[in-house]
């Protein structure tokens, strides 16, 4: 790539966007960790906004893909849970939802184990990672533990990193940096260093603002210019309104914005500092479009003329974002969890949790821990099965289990019903067996194990103590495991007879059902 050395301090030449927003708890990061960037196609827009009906800009529902990578350290260590994900994603549709723009997972979630990208130190390590990893036609989304010391940012050549700190279910972190990927500057674009570009004169706000700043975008251009110093010049958004398309953002319904790191609001979701425009006017900033920089809880979507620009975005400037036709299943309840029944004891070996379905493409989360409110994960699945059988050890104790379905574009499916199982070495209801076969039977169900037979071949029957048979339903088969569901039987003893290659074994069984 050929580098080049760009300074330009044209005063008034606004050519570019800030891509960076760290929107988490006050305090975990830098609340910014990009500098300003006007995309020159939003300049062009922004020239023919007046003449577009924005009542009629957003009747089509625009559906987007993404791509989730989630880094680990070296050792695989330190993933941010699927569930928190799905919360995250959730809100990110939620954010968008006045839009008529919503994502879609194009592809399962990526794992990547790399500690340098994990706790990446500047954007230089994290434009690496993406450049690795991106996959086309999506937007691609990196969760690491510290973005180079913000909540997150977007790189308009690569993708977007965020911090796990910053993706609370309430954080609006990820749909402000999407904003960012589809064209959106911070409403304060320039003041991010101050009055000039290196942040020497900080801005004073009790004093008129001048009539323009300049700013740094150097690592945050349509390219990446690893060793390139680019700096230009913003004027300064005026409360009349007068010079609202040319100076800062460019849009005229976000109104000045000088306050470029995180700032709590009142009750009327607007600062509590007054700033002076250069006409010596007072005003507050308005803190409830998610690209500025209030506190998550002020934050409430964003403005019209913001949305005709993202939508416009896609469709001009990322066609190919747009050309697939994505799965559409919705999941809105929860599952019905079958086996175990709550409160019970399993085997320790081979545990089988068993739930209902839901439509097809429906994907399920299953959570096993032994904390009630889940904070550390002795299980963590993704499946498009109904049944999992948990062939790690776990040690003999109480355990929390629940599962959360989703699909591709539905993570809102809400709170999982929570049921818990204690694992334990059985003794009164278990049977050893030649040909080493274990019997163990539990609130009607009877799993049968051996390390000698091939069970998928055997012939299984059971009879009560009083000549009935006791029907039986095969509800998991393997060659070393049978699941049985006793169908019709009353509490008591009975025999349970397995006919394989030729040998006929019977033995007791206990019936609870």
């Amino acid at each position: 790539m050929e580098h080049h050395s760009i300074i330009n301090w044209a005063k008034g030449a606004l050519t570019i966007i800030a891509f960076v927003l760290c929107t988490g708890p006050v305090n975990a990061q830098n609340g910014c960790g990009t500098e300003p960037y006007k995309d020159p196609w939003l300049t062009s827009f922004q020239k023919r906004i007046d003449l577009l009906d924005r009542f009629e800009s957003n009747d089509t529902l625009l559906r987007v893909p993404m791509v989730v990578h989630v880094l680990g350290n070296d050792d695989g260590s330190g993933y941010f849970p699927v569930s928190r994900i799905l919360q995250a994603l959730c809100r990110v549709n939620q954010d968008f939802e006045s839009t008529n723009i919503q994502f879609y997972l194009k592809e399962n979630i990526q794992y990547i184990d790399h500690s340098g990208w994990y706790d990446h130190p500047d954007i230089h390590a994290g434009a690496e990672m993406m450049f690795v990893n991106n996959y086309e036609a999506a937007i691609n989304c990196y969760i690491v533990q510290d973005p180079a010391g913000n909540c997150g940012y977007n790189l308009p050549y690569a993708g977007i990193a965020l911090s796990k700190s910053c993706l609370g279910p309430r954080d609006h972190t990820w749909a402000h940096e999407i904003g960012h990927n589809l064209s959106l500057p911070h409403p304060f674009l320039g003041w991010e260093g101050g009055r000039t570009h290196d942040g020497s004169q900080p801005p004073v706000f009790n004093q008129p603002a001048p009539e323009w700043i300049t700013y740094d975008y150097t690592l945050f251009k349509d390219v990446y210019y690893p060793d390139t110093m680019i700096i230009d010049t913003a004027i300064v958004e005026k409360t009349d309104g007068s010079n609202c398309r040319e100076s800062s953002d460019g849009f005229c319904d976000t109104k000045p914005d000088y306050i470029a790191f995180r700032w709590p609001c009142g009750i009327d979701s607007f600062s509590n500092i007054r700033q002076l425009d250069p006409d010596t006017n007072s005003f507050k900033s308005d803190g409830r479009w998610i690209m500025s920089y209030s506190f998550d809880n002020c934050n409430r979507g964003f403005t019209p003329e913001q949305i005709m620009a993202m939508r416009a975005n896609l469709k001009e400037q990322k066609p190919e974002l747009l050309r697939e036709t994505p799965p559409d299943v919705v999941v809105s309840e929860p599952v019905a969890l079958l086996y175990p029944e709550n409160g019970t004891d399993v085997p320790a070996n081979n545990i089988v949790l068993e739930w209902s379905p839901l439509d097809s493409g429906t994907f399920y989360l299953v959570e096993a821990s032994r904390l009630s409110n889940f904070g550390f994960l002795e299980v963590e699945v993704v499946t498009d099965a109904t049944t999992l059988v948990i062939d790690q050890q776990l040690g003999n104790r109480k355990y929390y289990w629940r599962v959360i379905p989703f699909s591709a574009s539905s993570f809102c499916s809400g709170n999982a019903s929570v049921r818990t199982f204690t694992v334990q070495t059985p003794t009164s209801n278990r049977e050893s067996i030649p040909g080493d076969v274990a019997i163990y039977s539990n609130n009607g169900y009877v799993h049968v194990e051996s390390t000698a037979l091939d069970l998928t071949r055997c012939d299984v029957k059971a009879i009560a103590l009083d000549g009935r048979m006791i029907g039986l339903n095969k509800i998991l088969l393997s060659e070393d495991q049978i699941i049985l569901e006793v169908l019709n039987s009353p509490k008591g003893i009975g025999i349970l007879s397995l006919e394989t290659e030729g040998r006929n074994i019977n033995f007791k069984l206990l019936l609870d059902q």
